[in-house]
């Protein structure tokens, strides 16, 4: 029984020994991947450290050949421009040799046209002399006319306005609307008669007899469906008379909506006496 203990004892002091070794190993192994890992930041770091060189070694070879391609492009420009200067400034004597050239011509074209001019000038002396007295001539002939036109419209006055009176200081004319819209739908109808241009007839109401019929004279009657320019046509002269420096006075007569300023002033479209 003792021994058996003992043999047990003896197992778990192996373990113990075993355990530790692992312990230590493990505890090893952790510093050497402690220390590969620190090796390997610090190659890392080195190495981006090492690609930054390199990056702004890169950089800067690429600005200074981007430098050198600017000084040469700067220069190229600058060469260009002098070219293009040289050119127009050769341009510019070459058109002034034109010019001058030109200028050398045109003189001589102004030299030959002004003999021409002289030729002409001498001429047109000769027809103005000759003009001269055809003006004058005419002229007496105008003040001839003149004076007879005055008198001719002196006489034209006189005999037109003679005319006139002849006819009669008043005149009565007699203009009759046609149906409104509303007396026709009512089924109005006109009832004055009228057997010539200077009378109007109508019987009164109530009555039927022809000797019951009243009978108006006129110097002239318009019917409703005279324009405005019949109407004008008989007191143009009148106008006339007025325009002549006579005193003339027409007017419109009669109940309301019987068509006296119509008459009178008309529309835009369809002027009146007064237009």
């Amino acid at each position: 029984g003792p021994s058996g203990g003992e043999g047990q004892g003896g197992g778990g002091g192996a373990s113990s020994e075993e355990l530790e070794g692992a312990r230590k190993e493990a505890r090893k192994a952790q510093a050497e991947a402690k220390k590969a890992r620190e090796e390997a930041e610090l190659a890392a770091k080195k190495a981006a450290r090492a690609e930054a060189a390199a990056r702004e070694s890169e950089q800067a070879t690429a600005s200074r050949a981007g430098a050198e391609r600017d000084a040469s492009a700067a220069k190229l420009r600058e060469r260009d421009a002098k070219i293009e200067s040289l050119a127009a400034e050769l341009q510019e004597a070459l058109d002034s040799v034109g010019q001058l050239e030109g200028d050398l011509a045109a003189s001589q074209e102004a030299a030959a046209e002004l003999d021409e001019l002289r030729e002409m000038k001498a001429d047109i002396e000769r027809k103005e002399k000759q003009h001269a007295a055809i003006i004058s001539k005419q002229g007496a002939q105008i003040n001839e006319l003149e004076a007879l036109y005055k008198e001719e419209q002196v006489l034209r006055k006189r005999y037109f306005n003679q005319m006139e009176d002849m006819k009669g200081k008043i005149r009565v004319y007699c203009r009759t609307r046609p149906l409104s819209s509303s007396e026709q739908e009512r089924g109005d109808k006109m009832e004055l008669l009228t057997p010539d241009e200077f009378t109007v007839e109508f019987l009164p109401a109530g009555k039927t007899e022809a000797k019951d019929k009243k009978s108006f004279q006129f110097d002239h009657f318009f019917p409703g469906d005279a324009t405005q320019e019949q109407v004008f046509e008989d007191t143009k002269y009148l106008v006339q008379s007025a325009v002549d420096g006579y005193n003339v006075c027409i007017f419109a007569y009669g109940q309301t909506g019987s068509g006296k300023t119509y008459t009178m002033e008309g529309t835009g479209e369809d002027p009146g006496v007064n237009a």
